[in-house]
């Protein structure tokens, strides 16, 4: 089984925490400024075998999209194209 990567997303920083390969426990990982992240998010899924990217996805408190989610949203698609990975939100 391969580990589920978590991603915290930034302006200015990108929290990371990746799973056991049982999928059981998370531990923080790692905070990149976002080019760290473009420069090093390929090598991370090929090195630690994830096989899925869960991104926070923040709600306004009733539930609805607010500035940061459609940001997240955007980025979500960026990821995609770059990970080959399924990403999903989670708020």
């Amino acid at each position: 089984m391969g580990r589920i990567l978590a991603i915290d997303y930034g302006e200015k920083r990108i929290g990371l925490a990746i799973s056991d390969e049982e999928q059981k426990f998370s531990f923080e990982l790692d905070i990149w400024s976002p080019r760290e992240f473009s420069e090093n998010i390929r090598a991370l899924l090929a090195e630690r075998n994830i096989e899925k990217i869960v991104l926070g996805h923040p709600l306004g408190m009733s539930g609805q999209k607010t500035a940061k989610t459609a940001e997240v949203e955007r980025f979500k698609e960026e990821l995609e194209k770059m990970a080959q990975v399924p990403v999903e939100l989670f708020d």
